[in-house]
């Protein structure tokens, strides 16, 4: 919000012990607001939560902690009813449930520029790409990673664990210029 300020920003965020840090956020800052749901694929749908010790780690379709359903919206549902035009930043923390957000998202995703993605060198569920997957995936949507930010060794072993990918369109001018210097 400082970079951006006459930005609206809506987070998605299925976890209901969120909501009142959510709630706050959007009494502070007027072009901050959020949707109590997961994004998913089908809007009106369900998904099933697993919910971590630290919250932090939940997850749809996850392992181990309570788990409960949650209501899905698509990212193209929630952009068309609050009337939003874009140019979209998409912002994924979504712990390998990406694919079922994009399919959600075909509409606003031809009006977005930049796309920053948590992935993983691990595929922590079974529905979770690694990073390299996600990486076609995105091109095959036409976007292409220009930086990575954030690596994350896990605690166990210090193997590499997880980075945010940045992606832009790919037919970005930058991208033209193949040359090191």
């Amino acid at each position: 919000m400082k970079r951006f300020p006459s930005a609206s920003f809506i987070a998605i965020e299925p976890l209901t012990e969120r909501k009142e840090s959510l709630s706050n956020l959007a009494q502070k800052f007027p072009n901050f607001s959020f949707e109590l749901c997961a994004a998913g694929e089908t809007d009106g749908d369900k998904a099933m939560l697993n919910i971590s010790d630290d919250l932090d780690g939940s997850m749809i379709n996850g392992q181990g902690g309570e788990s409960r359903q949650v209501p899905v919206r698509t990212i193209d549902a929630i952009v068309s009813q609050r009337k939003l035009t874009g140019t979209f930043l998409l912002k994924f923390d979504t712990h390998g449930y990406e694919l079922p957000i994009l399919k959600g998202a075909r509409q606003t995703l031809n009006k977005t520029s930049i796309i920053i993605m948590e992935a993983y060198n691990f595929q922590i569920s079974d529905n979770a790409l690694r990073f390299h997957e996600m990486c076609a995936i995105m091109e095959s949507l036409g976007f292409r990673c220009y930086d990575i930010a954030d690596l994350m060794l896990r605690d166990y072993d210090k193997t590499f664990w997880q980075m945010d990918l940045f992606f832009c369109r790919n037919d970005e001018n930058f991208f033209e210029y193949t040359h090191y210097k």
